[in-house]
Parts: C-alpha cells; structure tokens; sequence
C-alpha cells in the first residue's frame, strides 16, 4: 500500500522535487577551519526539510539563509541512501509518467557527477538495475520490450555524441516537433539489451567525457551532458514509452578566473546554457510556454522534453563544505528555493519515503 502510494505521490505530472546533498569533505579539505555549518531541521506538518546555512559562526539570517527541500542528503548519505528516494519517482516513471527528469546542479568540484554517474551506486547505475527489472516484468505479461540509450556532451555551445565521440552536431540539426521529444540526429541511440551492457555505455559515456583540473576540482567536467533512457513496449496495438533524463549540468564558473584562454571559453560556453536551462525551469514552474526558450541553446533544445509540462523532474542540489564556495552555494540554493516556492502547491499529505 506505502509503495503504491509513492508512485501515485511522483505520478503527477508537471511537478518539480528539490533535493539537496551536501558533499563529504575531501581529506584536505578536512583541516580547513574555514568550513560552512550545514543545519538540517525536519519540518513538523510535512515531511519536508530545512538546510539552515551558517558561514564563519556568524548568526543564520533567518529570511534569507534557509531553504526548504523535499529531501536533504547530509554527508553521511551514501548513493544507495539517495536513491531509496529516487526509486519511487523512477517507478512512476515506469509505470506511465511519460517522461522523468533528474538534473544534479551546482558548482564545480560538488560532486555532480560521482552522484549521477561516477560511483557504483550512483542513480544511473541504480536506474539501469530497476529498468531492465521492470522490462522482465513486462516480458512476462506478453509485452515486447526495446531499451535504449543516448549521450550527449554540449561543449563550447556543441554537441558530441559520447557513444561515438567523433559525431558532433549544432543545434540546427535537431528536430523538435510539437508535443514530442526532440529528435536527435540518427545513429545518435543505442539499443541496449541487458542492465550489464546499459552500465558498460553509460560508463564509456563517462569516459569519453571532456575533463581538466581546475581550481575547484582536479578532476572536473567540462560541459553539460544529457543521457536518455527509453523503455518502449508494444503489446498488441498498445504501446508505452517511458523516457529518463539524466542531466549533469557543468558548474557555474566565472570566466574572468579561468587560469588559461581554453577554461575561460569553456566557462562563458557553459554559463551561456546554464541561463538558457535556467529561463526554461522558471518558465516551466510559472506553466508559461517554454517552445522558444528552449530554441535558444542546444543544451535546452537536447532536453526539450524536460520543461514540457507533462514531465516530472528531480533537481538534486550538490554542495560543498567550503566556506569560500560560500556565494556560489548560496546562488545555487536560491535557485531551488524559486523553483519550489513559485510552482502549483502540492497536496496537503506528503510521500511517505520508506523508512
């Protein structure tokens, strides 16, 4: 009956969940004194939560330092302990939502992309694993089942195909019919045929990735990437499809710091789309048309369907500990808070998370 109950909770359509993670000081970063005070306050009427953020023992502006999430991870949290929370959304998915979007955001260095792709337990690899569990249910009930898998990196304003990274394309090769997924161009997708083989693509994606160190990480991406994953069924004249987005947005850096020519460019490229992602969320929340705004960069084009206002998206918030990221975590919690603070409000009962 609870888990029923999640699935028709993350059933609804057109509604965003805010998660936060706050990401485990690196051996390092352990010995600075100058780290930030995290405070999680559970509120009472929901099951909701409040990060109360504090920087060098100053007091905690009540007004303007706290944000509400439906979910905050602290850093004891583990993969597998956040997707315990992402399950249900993914089941919904499964069963008809149409299509899920999670997007993992903040700044360089928080661990974006260990929590999306970068660990054994991160959410794709989770997500391959329930995927292909609920295409041998399918199989079972008669259904014929077909998975399948792109991956794209949007670097300097265009897009490399990660299964074959020698395929780039600008955005005026997409297509994007009305009421449908952006069309990407052909032999973009790759059929997939067991949760195994997804984890082997997901990880060459990663691996064909553009990276280089960078004053906030050692290792850090250097573009914006997007991975769908599609479960079609067919079963007689019916049909079903169910689309995940996994998005890992780059980091919000400014140019002006860059050490070098190449990482101010990638900077100003990267920001450009963050805007563009940015303006086509808080158009999604406000339910204001999003077709034009999504024409205005490649990365929204590629995830067109995300801000339709039939999908449901996950908008997980990483954070660092380091009170000298202090400005760039605040810019990325305030952004959160808008997106759950100006959209429809939900029903009055919230999801009973298993426990």
């Amino acid at each position: 009956l609870e888990k029923r109950y999640i699935t028709k909770w993350f059933s609804q359509k057109g509604r965003i969940w805010t998660y936060a993670r706050i990401k485990p000081a690196l051996l390092a970063e352990e010995n600075s004194e100058a780290l930030l005070r995290y405070t999680i306050v559970q509120r009472k009427k929901d099951l909701g939560s409040r990060l109360e953020v504090d920087r060098d023992g100053e007091e905690v502006n009540k007004t303007s330092d706290y944000f509400d999430f439906d979910r905050i991870f602290d850093t004891q949290s583990t993969g597998a302990d956040i997707y315990r929370y992402i399950e249900p959304a993914i089941q919904a998915l499964l069963d008809g939502i149409g299509a899920l979007v999670i997007v993992v955001d903040g700044q360089s260095g928080t661990g974006k992309s260990h929590t999306l792709f970068n660990s054994v337990d991160s959410i794709a690899t989770c997500a391959a694993d329930q995927i292909f569990r609920e295409a041998a249910l399918s199989t079972e009930q008669g259904w014929q089942i077909r998975v399948t898998l792109s991956s794209v990196e949007v670097y300097q304003q265009e897009a490399r195909n990660l299964l074959r990274p020698a395929e780039t394309f600008d955005k005026n090769k997409l297509v994007a019919p009305d009421k449908k997924p952006t069309i990407l161009p052909q032999g973009i997708t790759r059929t997939v045929g067991s949760a195994a083989q997804l984890k082997e693509f997901l990880e060459e994606a990663r691996q064909n990735r553009e990276i280089s160190s960078t004053a906030y990480n050692v290792v850090s991406s250097r573009g914006h990437s997007v991975t769908i994953q599609t479960l079609n069924r067919v079963k007689n004249s019916a049909t079903q499809e169910s689309r995940l987005y996994l998005v890992d947005l780059a980091g919000g850096e400014c140019p002006t710091d860059a050490p070098n020519t190449l990482q101010s460019k990638e900077a100003q490229a990267n920001n450009i789309s963050r805007s563009a992602w940015s303006a086509c969320m808080k158009a999604k929340v406000k339910r204001e048309l999003t077709c034009g705004k999504t024409r205005a960069d490649i990365l929204t084009m590629l995830a067109r369907e995300c801000f339709d206002h039939e999908s449901t998206c996950l908008h997980i918030c990483s954070m660092s500990q380091l009170a000298q990221h202090y400005e760039p975590t605040i810019t990325t919690l305030k952004f959160a808070k808008e997106l759950k603070s100006k959209q429809h409000p939900p029903p009055s009962r919230g999801p009973q998370f298993p426990r």
